[in-house]
């Protein structure tokens, strides 16, 4: 079982379809935290669906970490 989950988790999607989940049933403290620590396998296009759902800090971090530094600056203007 642990080497099929691993498997599971090197797919492209798994950190996506992940942070999907994080939204409907999470706090948005563990949301950042999530976005925090996997932010580099997130596709950037999720910050506007972090935007959307109202999580400007893990939207702001998600920016971040893809070097769209001005894009983070402008969430908290």
């Amino acid at each position: 079982m642990t080497r099929k989950s691993a498997e599971f988790s090197r797919q492209p999607d798994y950190y996506p379809a992940l942070l999907k989940a994080y939204l409907l049933v999470k706090t948005p403290e563990l949301i950042i935290e999530f976005v925090q620590s996997n932010a580099s396998y997130v596709p950037v296009d999720y910050c506007k669906i972090l935007i959307d759902a109202q999580h400007y800090n893990a939207a702001a971090v998600l920016y971040s970490s893809h070097e769209k530094h001005q894009q983070a600056i402008d969430i908290w203007k």
